[in-house]
């Protein structure tokens, strides 16, 4: 079962949740593996749950499965083991991992920082200078938040541990050197470079690239896997390599049409989609009254209302994005 404990603390440092119990429990576990437990460390794991739970929504806005909020705070009672999950426990380690070493780069958690080992050295066209970040810290206490926090010996704890795995491996692959000139009238006679993580935004459609890819495995009863859960899948005594960059899962998705009672899932009726034609609108969501509506047994509404909307955004740094809440009329289709 995937780390519902771990989850649930980071809903409640984001304040989702109220509970003291929880904050307790997890401060000894983080305490017990020798890791720094300040008030900065706490405020991250819940600002890197909240940058996974917005961008796993934008990234399945238009799908049946949209995400809802609850599967984080759930684990994956009800959900079960299945590629949405999967991508769930990815861009959890992914964020966490993030936000924690941005925030070292910038100097806002003790006892961690820029890498040291690309500070002031000398390469042949350049210096590594400014502040190259460092996911290893990062990827230290995901670890201990997540990982450490799995204890079952099934192919549901394979799964998610391979899939944390995963989702920091995109983190730390992300990584691209940047780098400024010196010298007169821009001349470059001297260049300082250092390497940072790309956009959570790109990281997140990657993982999205791995969910679309991701294999459905299982174990046989004397220990080996088997691949696509059958009695007629391969059975190897070692995952392939050329799936380890991939998520992995062990149930098919159910049918995300119809409600589900366990979960709280209310199935795609109700759910918005979009007529929108104009240059830029992706494939998903030019495909959304069809995938979200007509495929599931929909007919296709439309209707005049006032909706909220963000505006008057602005970025802070390094992980949010601030907006007020704006009212307008507009027209909205909708599955009826």
């Amino acid at each position: 079962m995937l780390a519902l404990k771990s989850l649930y603390f980071g809903l409640m440092l984001a304040g989702c949740v109220q509970t003291s119990s929880w904050s307790v429990r997890m401060s000894n576990v983080l305490k017990g593996n020798h890791l720094p437990v300040n008030l900065a460390v706490k405020e991250n794991l819940g600002t890197g749950l909240k940058l996974a739970v917005s961008h796993c929504q934008r990234q399945f806005k238009w799908d049946p499965w949209n995400c809802p909020a609850n599967v984080f705070s759930h684990g994956n009672r009800g959900w079960g083991s299945t590629k949405e999950f999967a991508y769930v426990a990815a861009i959890t380690s992914a964020a966490v991992t993030y936000v924690i070493t941005r925030n070292c780069s910038l100097g806002h958690i003790k006892g961690c920082g820029c890498n040291p080992n690309l500070n002031g050295q000398t390469e042949e066209n350049f210096i590594w200078g400014e502040c190259s970040d460092y996911p290893e810290y990062g990827e230290d206490i995901t670890k201990k938040f997540l990982d450490d926090a799995e204890t079952g010996v099934d192919a549901h704890t394979y799964a998610n541990l391979h899939n944390y795995g995963v989702g920091r491996d995109v983190v730390r692959k992300s990584m691209k050197k940047h780098c400024k000139c010196h010298g007169m009238s821009g001349s470059c006679t001297i260049q300082s470079c250092w390497m940072q993580m790309a956009p959570f935004e790109e990281i997140a459609s990657q993982l999205r690239v791995r969910y679309d890819k991701a294999v459905r495995f299982d174990f046989e009863g004397d220990g080996r896997f088997a691949v696509g859960n059958s009695v007629s899948g391969n059975r190897i005594d070692e995952f392939p390599r050329a799936y380890t960059k991939n998520l992995l899962y062990v149930q098919k998705s159910p049918n995300y049409c119809r409600e589900n009672n366990t979960t709280g899932w209310r199935g795609t009726k109700g759910r918005v989609c979009s007529r929108r034609r104009e240059e830029g609108v992706t494939g998903p969501e030019r495909k959304s009254c069809l995938n979200l509506c007509r495929r599931c047994g929909h007919d296709v509404r439309k209707k005049e209302q006032m909706v909220e909307r963000n505006c008057n955004c602005s970025f802070k740094w390094c992980c949010e994005v601030k907006c007020e809440r704006c009212r307008e009329s507009v027209t909205e289709h909708f599955c009826s």
